[in-house]
């Protein structure tokens, strides 16, 4: 069991970013105390994700190092870890995960991970199964409601994609981990694992939430400026068929200030 939880905040939103995302860790740090992290765009450069993971629980990093977290943030990414798969001294199986550009959060377990990997000629870089799903997103072929489907296990996902180059956030549940959104009356969206995750951080820093919802499993979002934009059901399914893969090993890299990722 892990946590995510983030949010894409509408341009008409008045909220400290920072305060909000040590409120949205912290209220899923119960789920996972391995390790932590998030990914983040600022407004003053949305072309750019900055990525940041310790190997420490939520409540140390915020008591140590809570000014680096989702400062002047339009959207964000945050995890908290409970591992099962990798150790955390290795700051590749702590999330938010990245390829190709994007950083992702995941909450579940993936149980074919080896097999994709396999079959997308794509060479895992830690040992962590949530890895197959971002590599699964960065080289598949297809659209996101082709490729979440073969993925074996439970998976709730959400992930910013440093070539939107806008403020853009992109959430999915596939099967079993729940995942619960709401939007503001202003119009920002936050998610988090929880109900109360959501509620509890949006009453600490005085956002009104207008709607809320839990995701049914099979769902994709497409959020931005807050708004979701793009809506896509997919079928669940035990079995699966692949298809056509490509992907280019020297493709293969973080692209998100990866010098930047702290580890204890």
């Amino acid at each position: 069991m892990c946590g995510i939880a983030g949010f894409c905040l509408s341009p008409s939103e008045r909220c400290n970013s920072n305060k909000l995302g040590r409120k949205l860790l912290l209220s899923i740090e119960e789920r996972g105390r391995d390790a932590c992290g998030g990914a983040w765009r600022n407004y003053d450069n949305l072309k750019e994700i900055v990525v940041r993971k310790h190997a420490i629980n939520a409540s140390k990093w915020m008591n140590t190092k809570a000014d680096e977290l989702t400062v002047n943030a339009s959207s964000a990414v945050l995890h908290t870890r409970y591992a099962t798969q990798g150790s955390p001294d290795n700051a590749l199986n702590n999330h938010p995960v990245c390829a190709n550009k994007l950083a992702l959060v995941h909450n579940g377990h993936v149980f074919n991970d080896d097999e994709l990997f396999k079959r997308l000629n794509v060479r895992r870089r830690g040992q962590v199964d949530s890895e197959a799903i971002v590599a699964l997103l960065a080289f598949g072929s297809g659209s996101v409601a082709d490729l979440l489907p073969q993925i074996q296990g439970g998976a709730s996902v959400a992930w910013l994609d440093a070539t939107d180059r806008a403020n853009v956030l992109h959430v999915a549940r596939v099967r079993t981990s729940p995942l619960h959104v709401a939007q503001t009356e202003r119009g920002s969206f936050l998610f988090a694992s929880t109900k109360h995750a959501v509620e509890h951080s949006a009453r600490k820093v005085g956002l009104k939430l207008s709607f809320q919802w839990d995701v049914p499993e099979g769902t994709y979002l497409k959020i931005r400026d807050g708004r979701i934009v793009e809506e896509q059901s997919f079928t669940v399914r035990e079995a699966y068929s692949y298809g056509s893969y490509y992907t280019n090993w020297n493709d293969y890299e973080y692209g998100l200030l990866e010098a930047s990722q702290g580890s204890h």
